[in-house]
């Protein structure tokens, strides 16, 4: 039994609404249930993802950590990554204007790279799922956009490659 705070998260897809829960553990609570699942808990062998994602860390001198979205009316909403994979993206921001985008929405984006890797890369993509939450220290309602990309050109392809390969090398090297 679990006695610790949580924070309701509201995820939409296209097709459906959810309702979860994030929830505050300190580390004896995290220990127990991480303990817990490997007990009881099975891993899904149905929806695998069939590409990993790489989080966003800044220890990665690589790794992308900003992307600037065009939304509704060409408002530009800066956004962070929180993971990247060769078929999709998943960002996050606490600006109002992230609550513009919806499931099916399609965009365009720009994504940054740091340090020597080169050039940003261009996509275009849906918005497949949004989910919602509210940040307990800003009050700030903090959104999530998992994206899938539909396209990017040649050249900005290479750039998008490079990044990934500079990254991966990086959090080798990390591990």
């Amino acid at each position: 039994v679990f006695n610790v705070k949580a924070t309701v998260v509201a995820e939409r897809t296209i097709s459906a609404h959810y309702l979860g829960m994030q929830f505050e553990l300190n580390e004896i609570d995290r220990t127990r249930l991480q303990d817990a699942i490997s007990n009881e808990g099975f891993y899904p062998t149905q929806q695998l993802r069939k590409y990993p994602r790489i989080p966003a860390m800044a220890e990665l001198s690589a790794m992308p950590l900003h992307a600037i979205v065009h939304g509704p009316g060409s408002e530009l909403t800066n956004f962070d990554v929180v993971n990247l994979s060769l078929s999709g993206i998943l960002l996050h921001t606490e600006n109002l204007k992230g609550s513009f985008f919806n499931p099916g929405y399609r965009i365009k984006a720009q994504v940054d790279p740091r340090g020597a890797t080169g050039f940003p890369f261009i996509f275009e993509g849906v918005v497949c799922r949004i989910s919602a939450v509210q940040n307990i220290k800003t009050k700030n309602i903090g959104r999530t956009l998992g994206i899938r990309f539909l396209k990017i050109a040649d050249n900005d392809k290479q750039n998008f490659f490079a990044i990934l390969r500079s990254v991966l090398d990086k959090f080798k090297k990390a591990s």
